[in-house]
């Protein structure tokens, strides 16, 4: 699932572009926006009727607990002093703090869910609601996502930013010409999707068996040594192929080499800090047949 949601962001700038590209033959640029509009219109009702609240709050009550006593050793005298230890340090724990049951919350219905509002679903102050993203910041894993994707999607952002100039100025393309260079951007997002995916699934996997079974977030960072070398590949191919008036083809093969990096760099990160959760990390023995 990662996998189509990291390929369908990659894919979706260069399919635009293209789309973009192609209405302008006809049509004049105004119409890219309507277009737009349209479409984000109607993936908005979309969302509205299939994306309903799924959050769950429970009904916590306190419950105080009791201990079984058993009936054939409960009258000597050294189990009576143990077992009113027992009974004081429980009723204790109970009159302060309990157990807590969980009672199940009545069944929404299709349009409660829909409900733009559905009620405070924390006791959390507003503030430190609004300050919790920037200290998440200082956690490794979430710093070194922010980095790393901050950097390939700059690298998009300054490439698509100048492309249609570049592009009219060195080859004489028309815009539907230079947009259609950019059918290289879904296909490397889908050469990516493998490198992201399953190319870094069976690292991780072999390092795991390594390491006796544990899996650690880290040991789906060595696959992301194929996009080192890509990523700053596809930016000289790019640059200096239009700097010096190469075949339009070089540029556009830096266009999808481009993509094929961004794509594991985010998919990768995305899984890094998935895995990052202590609970995430024992189910990988089961999976891989290492649990003892």
């Amino acid at each position: 699932m990662n996998r189509i949601y990291t390929t369908a962001l990659s894919s979706g700038v260069g399919v635009g572009i293209i789309v973009a590209g192609l209405i302008t033959i006809n049509l004049s640029w105004q119409y890219i926006y309507w277009v737009s509009v349209a479409l984000i219109g109607a993936c908005t009702i979309l969302i509205i009727f299939t994306f309903p609240e799924t959050v769950y709050n429970r009904q916590e009550t306190p419950e105080a607990t009791h201990t079984h006593i058993d009936s054939n050793t409960a009258h000597t005298p050294h189990c009576k002093d143990k077992n009113k230890d027992i009974e004081k340090v429980q009723s204790d724990e109970a009159s302060t703090s309990g157990h807590l049951s969980y009672s199940p919350s009545p069944k929404r219905t299709f349009w409660q869910d829909l409900s733009l509002y559905s009620g405070t679903h924390t006791k959390e102050p507003l503030l430190k609601l609004f300050f919790r993203p920037i200290v998440l910041l200082t956690l490794p894993p979430v710093l070194w996502a922010t980095l790393v994707m901050s950097v390939t999607i700059g690298f998009l952002v300054a490439i698509s930013s100048n492309f249609a100039v570049a592009f009219d100025d060195i080859y004489d393309f028309e815009p539907w010409q230079s947009g259609l260079c950019f059918i290289s951007c879904p296909i490397g997002a889908g050469v990516g999707a493998f490198f992201g995916g399953h190319f870094s699934d069976k690292v991780a996997d072999r390092l795991t068996r390594k390491n006796g079974g544990i899996r650690e977030p880290e040991m789906r960072l060595p696959a992301i040594l194929i996009s080192l070398v890509i990523a700053p590949l596809s930016l000289v191919l790019y640059g200096v192929g239009i700097d010096r008036s190469w075949h339009w083809v070089v540029p556009t093969i830096g266009l999808g080499l481009c993509k094929s990096a961004q794509n594991p760099f985010t998919l990768l990160n995305v899984l890094t800090g998935a895995e990052s959760e202590p609970g995430n990390r024992s189910s990988y023995q089961h999976k891989l047949g290492l649990h003892h």
